[in-house]
């Protein structure tokens, strides 16, 4: 399944995690989709990403995913985003 159909049912206005409203989408791909939102009691906007995780490659994949954050969250400067 593509992130289409697996995220299709995400729709502005859904509360994900019981704290961020979705506001719109950013994009979609074969390996997720990104969401606008705005954190519930603060009103930060964010960026939430959604990944689909095959069952065979999970625990890789997670790892990849887990070590692309860590290396993003070292990164300091205004054209970035804070992960």
């Amino acid at each position: 399944m593509n992130a289409e159909t697996k995220t299709q049912n995400l729709q502005p206005g859904d509360v994900v995690a019981g704290r961020f409203r979705l506001t719109g989408t950013v994009g979609k791909g074969a390996m997720g989709a990104v969401f606008a939102a705005e954190h519930t009691e603060t009103g930060q906007k964010v960026a939430l990403k959604f990944m689909i995780v095959d069952d065979a490659e999970g625990e890789e994949f997670v790892s990849r995913f887990q070590q692309e954050a860590r290396v993003m969250a070292q990164l300091k400067s205004p054209n970035t985003v804070r992960i």
